[in-house]
Parts: C-alpha cells; structure tokens; sequence
C-alpha cells in the first residue's frame, strides 16, 4: 500500500497555492489546514449568477457565463462538502434555480442552454436539440438523477408535488436501467443515494452494488483512458460501495499517488482539441480542482505519510 510522501504532499500544497482556482484553494485550506467555510463559499459567489445558478467556467470544460444545469450541479459538492447550512443563499438559490429549470413535460433537466454554443468549450459540451433530446429518452440519468439528489439533500425547499414526481421518475428509469447503467449516468445514481430517503435509498444503493463490476473500470491498464474509475465512485470509505470495489479502490489510489506531475499537481487526461488559448486556462484549472479531489480522497484513506 503506497501512501504520498511528505514532499510530495508540500510540492501539491505549493501548486494548489499558487495556481488552483480560489474556490479550490480555499477547499484544500478547509479540509487540511482548518480553515473556515466561509472562504469556500465566498469564492464559489463568483460563479453565481442572479437566477441562483452556477456559470461563469465552474465547470471549466465549459466557459458560459451563464447559468446552466451543468455549472449548477459541479457547485453543489462545494457547498455539500463544506457543510454549508440548508439556509445558505447559495444554496436556497441554487435549489430555486434547479426547480425554475426543470421541464415538466420531459420530467427532465437539460444539461446546458443553447448559448453554451457561442462560447469555448470541449466539444462534448456543444448545444445540440437532437443530442439534448435522445439524453432525456436514453440518459435521462445525467443530469436529472444528480439535480434531483440535490433536490432531495434540501428537500425542505422543494415543492412536495414537484419532489414526489422527480423521486417516481427517478425510480422508473433506475428500475428500467440498473442493470445497464455505464459512465456518468452511473455517478448521477450514486449521488441520489446519497440523498434519497428510504425506502428507496436501499434499492438504489443495491442496484448500483450488483452493477458495479460493469459500470465501474477496473483494469489498471485502461485507468490512462477515458472511464469510469474507482475513486470517481468511491470517494471515501464509507462508500457502500466499498463492499464490492474495495480492492479496486486501493489499487486506484497506489496508482494515482504514482500519477503526480513534476509539478505536484494531477492532471487531466482529456483535451478539447480547440480553443487552444481557452483549454491552456481550463487545463491549469482542472489541476488544482482535480489535485485538491484526490488529496481529498487521500487523507479519508489515510494515505497522505
């Protein structure tokens, strides 16, 4: 079992310091340097908009300014993670923001707006109807799981009629699909069991179990690749699913600590192949969110020497 040794650890700390975003920054200082939440939420405010969504490149592979289902749920695990209170504005907002954009006809959220198109962006996030229509009958999974656990985690906010049609919903398609389930569509389960109450917590939690051998890459060989990989699914050990990925899970973390960069960061493995100048900027801000996850996942194995 390897751990990340002190000097590797200090050059991450140093990179995260002097390159990550704030709001990553102030994530890494929260979780190993006792700072306070405030600076978390303080910096996520940046990436708020005035309808109570999230934009402005908080996901950075996606550089609207705008609000999008997107931007919105890659800012809840900060406010998540930090405990921030049910009452927060960022959180009240946000919840408000998910249940203005829900389309009730679909039973669906749309994972961007059309304007994403008239901004950089890795081609996965291009704005298409036909893409964006096929993903509510097939993928229905990601977003909608994802925004619904969030509906769910502050369901005190959320209309009851709403919150009992998006649970059935999501139940319907996890029924249909837990047998099939692959990639994100997969992950976006994870967090409704996360949140869900019983008694559909278990039934999640136990589909998602028996499929994870499928869902979930396992070979060390393909981790260099596009995949799912243990530590997206298992960011802690108090994972349910460490009953059955348990020895995948360490194995991806001896890899990962073998991953670090000269620079102390980790780096993403994808590029967009345009928008050169925009990805540079994107790239530098997916090492620091990217390194500030994994040492985070670290420490909860105890692994950092």
């Amino acid at each position: 079992m390897k751990t990340l040794a002190p000097a590797n650890f200090s050059r991450a700390r140093k990179f995260v310091s002097e390159r990550a975003r704030p709001v990553d920054s102030a994530l890494f200082a929260y979780t190993f340097d006792g700072g306070k939440p405030d600076a978390v939420w303080d910096a996520l405010r940046d990436f708020s908009n005035p309808d109570g969504g999230f934009g402005h490149g908080m996901e950075p592979d996606c550089r609207l300014p705008a609000s999008s289902v997107l931007g919105t749920l890659t800012a809840f695990p900060y406010l998540i993670q930090t405990n921030a209170p049910a009452n927060h504005p960022l959180i009240t907002n946000g919840i408000r923001y998910l249940v203005d954009t829900y389309d009730r006809s679909a039973k669906a959220w749309h994972m961007l707006p059309p304007a994403a198109n008239g901004y950089p962006r890795a081609a996965w996030w291009n704005y298409d109807p036909t893409g964006i229509n096929r993903n509510l009958v097939e993928h229905w999974s990601n977003p909608s799981a994802a925004a619904a656990a969030n509906l769910h985690r502050y369901r005190a906010l959320v209309p009851a009629d709403l919150l009992r049609e998006v649970t059935d919903k999501a139940m319907s398609v996890f029924q249909a699909q837990r047998e099939t389930l692959q990639g994100h569509d997969y992950l976006c389960f994870i967090e409704l069991a996360e949140a869900v109450a019983e008694p559909h917590r278990s039934v999640v939690w136990n589909g998602l179990k028996k499929q994870a051998r499928s869902a979930i890459v396992t070979d060390q060989a393909k981790w260099t690749s596009y995949g799912i990989r243990p530590l997206w699914a298992v960011q802690d050990p108090s994972s349910p699913l460490m009953q059955v990925l348990a020895d995948s899970v360490e194995a991806h973390l001896d890899f990962e600590i073998g991953r670090q960069q000269a620079d102390g960061a980790w780096h993403p493995f994808w590029s967009w192949g345009r928008f050169e100048a925009e990805w540079e900027s994107a790239k530098v801000e997916w090492q620091g969110q990217l390194t500030v996850k994994l040492l985070r996942s670290l420490k909860a194995f105890g692994r950092i020497g």
